[in-house]
């Protein structure tokens, strides 16, 4: 740099790219000799320290050492003596702990920049490249290199500018570094300065009142440096609206990532709700074997409910003829017992081949007459109902269903057929009327009696219990009742609606309906295919087959219990004849 010459604006950036440099030297231009100059260093990391000496003519001028602030910056003090001669800058600048040593040197009377410094690694190429072209070098085994501009042009003011690229980098490919470090030299009018009050502190001349960027000032103060006024006209205004444009289009990217945002938002809840009504579609989608249970159950609870009435009139039935009670079948005594049953016997249930066609006579009868005649009709007139009185396999375990309706008034071959059954199986020959006098003589022989009809009681309770499950239903809700499907599924077994109603029956008894719930409905190739469903549905089915399950448990329960019953009563009239003998001996000795 040549004192009095030229004033110029130096700007030197050294830029670290993976232990790259780079310097680049510009000349701004005249300027007014003995003006300070400030030196601005950014880039650098909070801390990192720059030790620099301003030497011109040999005398050293300025000196000191600053550390980094917290934005990577600071500044240093310029200076030019106003007379000709060398100047010299020597910087030694510590990033991130490593040393670069920098030696900017403008001799007096040459036109030329040197630049020099070591630190840039062994060997490493440097490139330099102005406007006359390009050159390229290596540092030494130290690391040292020496650059001059005069190697690229004739003098100073031909050189506007170079750079030099260190550690094997190209000169502008590889300045790529969002923070790199740069040294800016600005000479200005009454800014920064040698002394202690300007150190670290430089700011534009405030005497032109709130117009400092003005090349004349209207109170005649200094005029600002013309490439400082140019670069506000040019830059500061337009960085102004850039800004304020990236303000704004910022704005309006924030309000895209918004809607964004809310598209994302609402695209998730859209989903969501998707989900949620495929799984609501899928839980709660009505399965056709869920129907079929919910069909088939209709008149399973009305059936049962009826049985139970049935049952209760089968046991007074029995009752009233052990008991010999007014206006019953056997009221009038054990003679007129025997007639009526002997009359039933060979009007309805005698076959004459029975006992190796001996029944002959016995079978003779006259349907308008008692009177045994020869010649008259023989045995019962309904091939179906022969020797059901006897037959318990023909008349109740075969069929699922009896035509018995003990509530109707009506009477019908099968509560006939059970009720003779009945009469053979638990009282097949009734007491003759009691009278008042042999009751009184001999109370004890009537409660033996009694007792022998409680325990009948407890014992055709278990046939009363098994025809009441086999009665038919009532009608119900007839083509809508539960048999009325229970049918139409035994149509896909092959079966007529003839062949249906006579292994359901007209109307299915509780009896004929469990058995399509425990058994014929598992028999059909549907149920097994209706499987393949949803897992809910699944789910579902199972419930609904435990529940008939516990509903089938219940009667399996009843069963055992009268079972147990009838193990008890069996056990009491096997030892009645020890209880009698112990009696009789405690009766012996207390008479004693």
């Amino acid at each position: 740099m040549r004192i009095g010459q030229a004033a110029v604006f130096l700007v030197v950036a050294l830029v670290l790219l993976a232990g790259g440099l780079f310097f680049f030297v510009q000349n701004m231009g005249p300027a007014a000799a003995g003006e300070p100059f400030v030196a601005r260093i950014a880039g650098l990391s909070e801390g990192d320290r720059v030790d620099y000496q301003i030497v011109s003519a040999q005398t050293p001028v300025l000196r000191g050492q600053l550390q980094a602030d917290e934005d990577g910056a600071f500044k240093v003090p310029l200076f030019k003596d106003g007379q000709d001669g060398d100047v010299s800058y020597y910087l030694q600048i510590t990033k991130d702990g490593k040393p670069l040593d920098v030696t900017l040197n403008a001799p007096a009377g040459e036109g030329a920049i040197k630049l020099s410094g070591k630190g840039a690694g062994t060997f490493s190429d440097i490139r330099v490249e102005s406007a006359a072209g390009q050159s390229a070098m290596k540092s030494d085994w130290a690391g040292a290199f020496n650059v001059n501009s005069s190697d690229l042009a004739a003098d100073l003011e031909a050189v506007k500018s170079f750079r030099v690229a260190l550690f094997n980098n190209a000169v502008l490919s590889d300045v790529r570094e969002n923070n790199p470090l740069i040294i800016e030299v600005m000479e200005t009018a009454g800014g920064g300065g040698p002394t202690g009050d300007g150190l670290n502190e430089w700011d534009f001349p405030t005497d032109c009142g709130d117009k400092p960027y003005l090349s004349v000032c209207e109170d005649g103060g200094a005029n600002t440096n013309h490439q400082i006024k140019e670069a506000m006209e040019k830059y500061v205004g337009s960085l102004k609206e850039m800004t304020e444009q990236f303000s704004a289009v910022m704005m309006q990217y924030v309000e895209i990532i918004g809607t964004f945002f809310d598209a994302k938002m609402q695209l998730e809840t859209q989903r969501t709700m998707q989900t949620l009504q495929a799984e609501a579609h899928k839980d709660y989608h009505p399965s056709e074997q869920m129907c079929v249970f919910g069909s088939f159950v209709k008149s399973v609870a009305s059936t049962e409910s009826k049985a139970r009435y049935d049952r209760n009139a089968f046991n007074k039935i029995m009752m009233e003829r052990y008991t010999n009670a007014d206006h019953s079948e056997d009221y009038q005594g054990a003679f007129a017992s025997a007639e009526a049953r002997i009359r039933q016997f060979r009007e309805t249930y005698c076959d004459p081949k029975d006992h190796n066609n001996g029944l002959a006579f016995m079978c003779q009868h006259n349907p308008s007459n008692p009177a045994i005649e020869s010649g008259e009709k023989i045995g019962g007139q309904n091939p179906e109902r022969l020797n059901r009185d006897i037959d318990y396999t023909r008349l109740a375990d075969s069929n699922l269903t009896l035509d018995i309706d003990f509530t109707d008034g009506v009477s019908s071959a099968d509560e006939e057929d059970v009720i003779a059954l009945a009469n053979n199986l638990y009282w097949p020959e009734i007491y003759n009327v009691t009278l008042p006098k042999a009751v009184k003589n001999n109370p004890q022989i009537y409660m033996d009696a009694r007792r022998l009809m409680a325990m009948n009681n407890v014992s055709h309770t278990t046939l009363a219990h098994i025809m009441s499950m086999k009665a038919q239903s009532a009608e119900g809700l007839g083509s809508q009742s539960g048999w009325s499907f229970m049918k139409a599924l035994m149509r896909d077994f092959g079966l007529s609606d003839s062949e249906i109603v006579e292994t359901l029956g007209e109307r299915p008894s509780y009896y004929a309906q469990m058995e399509v719930l425990t058994k014929k409905l598992y028999q059909d190739p549907n149920f097994y295919t209706n499987l393949y469903d949803k897992p809910t549905n699944i789910n579902r089915i199972a419930a609904s087959m435990e529940a008939i399950k516990l509903m089938q448990m219940r009667d399996w329960y009843q069963t055992v219990t009268r079972r147990e019953l009838l193990s008890s009563l069996l056990l009491e009239a096997d030892l009645q004849h020890r209880v009698q003998t112990t009696n009789d001996e405690i009766t012996d000795l207390s008479t004693r």
